[in-house]
């Protein structure tokens, strides 16, 4: 058995992995708040998202789970999130580009960079800034909108078109031992997120096919999760004068089994994305403890824990 631990309200993420059988949901509060938890294995995840306690909870967590038996995937203690990714990369000289923390006096040695939030996969929140005084009056206006100065980060640009106009977001999937690639998103827009249709002619469907049970950038793609310290999760990759950059690893992605599209090629690529994940999924469990005994969630963190979560749902306020 998988059991999947997310935020509860981002366990739609793996809403087609959960209907095909291959994983249980739980969200933080119920793994915080159970007294024990059946021996399996685990995947942690959203660590973006959670607060520095909550970040230390799932770590006794984990502990416990280990020390059972369990076999556990992401270790909260070690995960690296964003900005500590990034500037971890440019210093393993995997990235050509580089992160700072205009918070704690980091500020950019070379522009155009953009400014987005370190937690949370809302976005940019600035198109591209040429110069410190753009970068400054941008960091105001989002601090003026609500986001904590502390949680914004400055990242060099870094990217560039496959052709004329047309971007492209490569994707890799690691579970466990085994990794996998996604197929692309295309944009005629440098920040390629959800994809733009119509775009992507039908001969980079037919290469994307041919390809797609190779693992894109080989080993360099392997030592940039082993740096993140993440078993599970989705990489996000793109080209910059030529070479691969990785923008970030995402421990808890979309993970879509639709396969429909008006590209044949791009219908058969989703279909064996899916063949994929859903085989390293089946290889993943067998790998764990077969067994169903429960392992106590010991420690006074926890036990601590779970008194305030009892004296919170006896008490709710009325308003």
């Amino acid at each position: 058995m998988i059991i999947y631990v997310s935020r509860w309200e981002h366990t739609y993420t793996v809403k087609s992995p959960s209907r095909k059988k291959l994983l249980t949901c739980l969200s933080y509060d119920e793994v915080f708040a159970a007294k024990s938890l059946p021996c399996a294995t685990y995947i942690f995840t959203d660590f973006d998202r959670l607060s520095q306690w909550e970040l230390e909870l799932a770590s006794c967590v984990y502990r416990n789970l280990k020390d059972g038996g369990a076999q556990v995937l992401n270790n909260p203690a070690q995960v690296a999130c964003r900005y500590e990714l990034l500037r971890r990369l440019h210093l393993a000289e995997v990235n050509s580009f580089n992160a700072y923390r205009p918070s704690l006096g980091e500020w950019p040695t070379r522009y155009p960079v953009f400014i987005r939030r370190d937690s949370f996969h809302d976005g940019m929140l600035s198109e591209l800034l040429d110069s410190r005084e753009a970068l400054e009056a941008s960091l105001a206006e989002a601090e003026s909108n609500g986001v904590p100065y502390s949680n914004t980060i400055a990242v060099e640009f870094a990217a560039e078109p496959m052709e004329e106009d047309l971007y492209k977001k490569q994707a890799c999937y690691r579970v466990g031992d085994h990794f996998f690639a996604d197929t692309s998103v295309h944009e005629r827009n440098w920040i390629v997120k959800y994809g733009e249709a119509g775009v992507a002619p039908e001969a980079r469907y037919e290469a994307e096919l041919a390809a797609i049970n190779s693992v894109p950038y080989g080993a360099v793609l392997r030592q940039v999760f082993d740096i993140a310290k993440i078993e599970y999760g989705r990489v996000d990759i793109g080209l910059y004068q030529g070479q691969p950059q990785f923008y970030e690893i995402n421990t808890n992605p979309t993970v879509g089994f639709n396969t429909e599209h008006s590209s044949p090629a791009r219908v058969c690529s989703r279909e064996q994305f899916v063949i994929n994940y859903t085989e390293a999924m089946r290889a993943l469990d067998q790998s764990g403890p077969s067994g169903g005994a429960k392992i106590e969630m010991v420690g006074k963190f926890l036990k601590r824990q779970r008194r305030k979560a009892r004296w919170r749902s006896w008490s709710r306020p009325t308003l």
